[in-house]
């Protein structure tokens, strides 16, 4: 009875510890994500700048563009059509 119930916690702990890595892998990838988003906010203007006129109208697009959840991933669909 002893071994069988050691056998179980045991168990539970292992399930315990890969939610958990779960977590901090799920916590890094936000940093680096959010890391991302706020240096190309941050250099956006110069990236514009610098940028060839395609590219310039891309970026304007993406801007522009209205946001979509689906599920946990965020997708964006163009609002208006650009000639």
């Amino acid at each position: 009875m002893f071994t069988s119930k050691l056998k179980e916690l045991k168990e539970e702990q292992a399930e315990i510890r890969a939610k958990l890595a779960e977590y901090d892998n799920a916590d890094e990838k936000f940093y680096i994500t959010a890391n991302t988003v706020l240096n190309l906010a941050k250099h956006a203007l110069e990236i514009f700048e610098s940028s060839e006129p395609a590219r310039k109208t891309g970026f304007a697009q993406l801007l522009t563009s209205g946001p979509h959840a689906k599920g946990e991933k965020v997708r964006f669909y163009n609002t208006r059509t650009v000639q």
